[in-house]
């Protein structure tokens, strides 16, 4: 190559700097080709991503509208029937009672009825009475445990 350069310089000289030039120029089309290509993969990568998100979402989404449309339906059914049974047994309750008082019945009815509806006082506060285990108290306070002897 040195013989073709000392034998035409300005020949050489005008392909060395063409082929440079080609060179140094043709390296950022590759350049950008190369980077769009990778912008256009991660971008089609996140689009999609995205997309799955978003439907997943809105899926989940239409799935959840679904069951609490049926459990509200199912709790609108149970309120109904159990409502509707009791007010049944209440009345079946009121018929009984007045086919065998009379008119009296009625307030037998409304008295077995509030018994019913009223909340259970316990007159009893002591724990250990309900445990079980305890049979009885003797006057001395020993304690008779059920199967022994008593014990202090």
């Amino acid at each position: 190559m040195s013989k073709y350069f000392q034998a035409q310089p300005l020949t050489m000289t005008w392909v060395t700097t063409t082929l440079t030039l080609f060179a140094v120029m043709s390296i950022l089309p590759v350049l950008s080709f190369i980077g769009l290509s990778i912008f256009a993969v991660c971008s089609s990568l996140s689009i999609a991503l995205v997309s799955g998100f978003v439907v997943v979402v809105a899926v989940e989404a239409m799935f959840v509208t679904v069951l609490l449309l049926v459990l509200g339906g199912l709790l609108l059914f149970s309120v109904t029937f159990t409502s509707a049974g009791a007010m049944a047994y209440l009345t079946f309750r009121l018929g009984q009672h007045l086919q065998t008082r009379g008119r009296s019945g009625i307030a037998e009815w409304a008295q077995e009825t509030k018994q019913h509806f009223a909340p259970v006082k316990s007159e009893d506060h002591d724990d250990s009475d309900s445990s079980g285990v305890l049979v009885a108290r003797e006057a001395n306070e020993n304690v008779k445990i059920e199967g022994s002897a008593s014990c202090s």
